[in-house]
Order: C-alpha cells, then sequence, then structure tokens
C-alpha cells in the first residue's frame, strides 16, 4: 500500500517581502502544488493521503481558500487524513466535510494498516505488532520550546512510521529498531530559510519504505561568491554568473559576496544587472576591505594609517562594523563615493 505523506502547506501565506504581484503568485502556485501532490496520489494508486499540520497560514482562512481544500479532497476517490498543527483551528470544519475526510483524534485502522493522530501531552498506545503501524505528529523534534516532542514519546511502541509536521524542510531518521520518523518538508518555500528542492513523502507499507517526490518550479536559492582578488566590474559580474549558473529566471535568488577586496565593487550596479534576470533578486554584501596593516603602520604621518589603527582598536565595534567602518573611511580619504 502506498501513503503520500504531506505537511506545512500553509495555504493563504504571504511573503511579505517580496512585490505584491509575486506574493499573489506565490500563492495560487501553494495551491497548485496542493492540487499536483492529491493528483500524483492517484496516479500512483495511493490509498490514503496524511496532512500532518499547518494546512492554512492563517487561523482564519477565507472562506474560498477553505472551499478550494475541500474541493480538493473531494476530487480524490481516497481518505484524506489530517491532523491540526499550530497554524490551524478545530472550527475549520464545522459546517461540513467530504466523506473521505477524516480529522484525527483517535486510531483509524483499515487494511491491516493504523493511523494515530498524536496531540502533545497524549499517551501513545502500544500498536499491534502484526499491523503496520502510522502515528502523525505536528512538533519539532529538536528544540525545546512550546513545539517541542520527544522522539522517545514514540519508540518501543511497534511505529513503522512516524508522519512528522512543522519543520519546513525534507529529514529521515530511524525512530527504534523497526520504525523511522521522516518530515516531508513544506510543498512551496516560504523564505531564504527554506532553500532547496520542495515536496512530500511516499511511503510504501509493503516495503516498509519511503521517497521523496520533488515538485517542479521555484526555489528560493541563496549563492555565496567570493570576489577576493577580483578585476574590475566585468570580472565581479562573471564570478555572480558562475554562482547563479544553476539558478532558473523564476527563482528567488541571493547573491552573498564574500572574500575580500582593494578597489570599488560596483554594488548597485552588480544588483541592477541581475536583477533584471530573475524574478527577484537580492545582494547581499559581506566581503571585508583588504588592508594590509604592516605598510599602513610604516606610514609616517599619514590620515589613512591613523584612521584605520584607531579603528582596528575600537573594541566598541563587532568585527562586521570594523570592517565597514574601516572601508567607508579608506573610501572617503581617497575621494571615493560612499
Amino acid at each position: 500500500m502506498k501513503i503520500v505523506h504531506i505537511a506545512d502547506v500553509h495555504l493563504g501565506a504571504a511573503q511579505t517581502k517580496l512585490a505584491p504581484q509575486l506574493r499573489r503568485t506565490l500563492k495560487t502556485e501553494n495551491a497548485s502544488r496542493l492540487r499536483q501532490a492529491f493528483d500524483y496520489a492517484q496516479q500512483i494508486d495511493a490509498k490514503a493521503i496524511i496532512i500532518a499540520g499547518d494546512l492554512f497560514h492563517s487561523k482564519n482562512p477565507s472562506a474560498s481558500l477553505t472551499k478550494f481544500f475541500l474541493d480538493s479532497v473531494q476530487s480524490v476517490a481516497i481518505p484524506v487524513f489530517y491532523l491540526k498543527g499550530n497554524h490551524d483551528q478545530d472550527f475549520l470544519f464545522n459546517d461540513g466535510t467530504p466523506s473521505n475526510f477524516h480529522i484525527l483524534s483517535q486510531t483509524v485502522a483499515f487494511d491491516g494498516v493504523n493511523i494515530f493522530g498524536y496531540t502533545r501531552g497524549a499517551a501513545v498506545p502500544i500498536f499491534p505488532q502484526e499491523d503496520f503501524n502510522i502515528v502523525v505528529a505536528h512538533g519539532d523534534i529538536h528544540t525545546a520550546g512550546n513545539d517541542y516532542i520527544d522522539l522517545a514519546t514514540f519508540k518501543n511502541k511497534n511505529i513503522n512510521y512516524l508522519a512528522l509536521g512543522h519543520l519546513h524542510n525534507f529529514e529521515q531518521q530511524k525512530l527504534d529498531k523497526t520504525g523511522v520518523a521522516a518530515y516531508p518538508g513544506c510543498l512551496t518555500s516560504q523564505g531564504f530559510d527554506e532553500c532547496g528542492d520542495k515536496g512530500f513523502i511516499v511511503l510504501d507499507t509493503e516495503q516498509n519504505k519511503l521517497q521523496q517526490i520533488t515538485l517542479p518550479g521555484r526555489k528560493y536559492a541563496i549563492k555565496q561568491v567570493d570576489i577576493t582578488g577580483f578585476d574590475g566590474f566585468d570580472d565581479l559580474c562573471k564570478r555572480v554568473e558562475r554562482g547563479v549558473a544553476d539558478c532558473q529566471p523564476q527563482d528567488i535568488v541571493r547573491v552573498v559576496l564574500v572574500g575580500t577586496f582593494d578597489q570599488d565593487k560596483f554594488v548597485p550596479m552588480l544588483a541592477d544587472r541581475f536583477s533584471k534576470r530573475f524574478e527577484h533578486f537580492e545582494l547581499v554584501d559581506n566581503s571585508k576591505i583588504k588592508v594590509d596593516l604592516k605598510q599602513l603602520t610604516a606610514e609616517q604621518f599619514s590620515f589613512k594609517a591613523e584612521f584605520v589603527r584607531l579603528a582596528s582598536q575600537d573594541e566598541s565595534l563587532s568585527d562586521e562594523q570594523r570592517s565597514k567602518v574601516i572601508e567607508y573611511g579608506i573610501n572617503a580619504l581617497r575621494g571615493d563615493e560612499l
């Protein structure tokens, strides 16, 4: 039996740092990806879909968004099991739902598979060893806090698969001698902390294995570009070009400049050039000015040397602040634009 495991759909999420039109487009794409996941479940003849929390982003989603989801459920002729996440509310489905939609509150059994919806603090039963047992849980297994769930809670309970939600990147690890725990990640990235491919998991209960399915489309990407020793604007462009070579025009891209420099970096020109290539482009400058302290120390009656010495000795500055102060100061002393 194949079961599709989805989590953290966050329907209706608005990524406020992007342009309004792109925000609207991403909302539509996210909804489309949910339908793609449902369609895929039908194509592979999956027997069920599990949604491990955070179906909606807002606790008060619009009526049209709720209807879209319920219509999607009705479009598939298989059970859809849903566990409420920290973004979801209990009242969302009070007005009636399709017959194949099941909100997990206790163990549901079908075709030799038991599915149990775990809520924080609840007792986890010991399941029959002869069955295939799935527990659905929403929380963070790594970091202590309000959303923390302890993996020890689920060990040695004859659980074959712990279907997790809450963390937005794919992750898989052993639960105990027989069980596996996994996050499918989200269907659509919500920011630069969620770079890379996104999708869902297909669980095969007969072979007791899982497969990550990647959905095509736009991605968030962070590319680090070392500018040390660059030779002019054209060379800078070539370096950034190599850094973003695997990015697509529809991607949301951030380039981070690192390394050292001793000449004008043309940052505004660089940002303007690549902003035309991608749907959204950001340039972050983490490079540091190259300063030969030994040479400056040897200089006599030099404003630049004295300025660098004073900035270097200022303990109130962080390393990043000190680098920027020295950069701006040297540029000012040599008459460059700041």
